[in-house]
């Protein structure tokens, strides 16, 4: 519920342009789903909850640099190495898969967003770069996860990548390509459910 609140309270503040109460409020979210479960600390899947905290811990860091437009490349960084440690998160727990069908659709959906903005990434198109591999990479893994284990912890991490990704396009897109409507709103949306189920995916299942 307090999730639900302050998501929806910094959703508001952006939409109606209150900047000082939307700075707040946006890494505040985030930092409420990391502590969800730090909450739950001993009923969390050691070692893989350490990684994916971890990697939301640099998703927050993310979040405050995105809030200034001069420091996007430093926001992107963190992000990139939030996603570096979800994928070590997913590999270590069940090792390198590959399912073949997941695979092509995320690369040829990743490729796709490169494609149409590749034109307007200037400065930034090395670090694009790197980061679709790294997302489409952890994507990857995420749903191997989800399809090869049968805790019901692990049958959202494949869902939290795409919605991850889903948020990460509309980000590509609204900022070097064309002005996507309502993009705010979708990105937080997005966002947050992703991280969500990613911070839930670390609390153990009821025997």
């Amino acid at each position: 519920m307090l999730i639900f609140i302050s998501g929806l309270s910094a959703i508001s503040f952006d939409f109606f342009e209150i900047n000082s109460a939307y700075y707040l409020a946006k890494p505040l979210t985030t930092a409420i789903i990391i502590l969800y479960p730090l909450y739950f600390d001993r009923f969390t899947l050691k070692p893989y909850a350490d990684k994916i905290i971890i990697g939301l811990c640099f998703c927050l860091i993310g979040d405050v640099f995105l809030l200034f437009d001069s420091f996007f490349i430093y926001g992107l960084g963190c992000f990139l190495i939030g996603h570096i440690f979800f994928l070590y998160a997913f590999v270590k727990e069940q090792g390198w898969h590959w399912p073949l069908i997941p695979g092509i659709i995320l690369f040829v959906l990743g490729f796709s967003i490169l494609f149409i903005c590749y034109n307007n990434f200037g400065k930034y198109f090395s670090l694009v770069l790197i980061y679709i591999l790294v997302i489409l990479l952890m994507s990857w893994q995420a749903i191997a996860l989800q399809m090869n284990h049968y805790k019901m912890n692990f049958n959202f991490v494949g869902l939290a990548s795409v919605l991850f990704l889903i948020s990460d396009s509309i980000i590509a897109l609204n900022r070097f390509y064309i002005k996507v409507k309502y993009s705010g709103i979708l990105i937080l949306m997005f966002y947050w459910l992703s991280i969500s189920l990613l911070s839930y995916s670390t609390i153990k299942p009821k025997d």
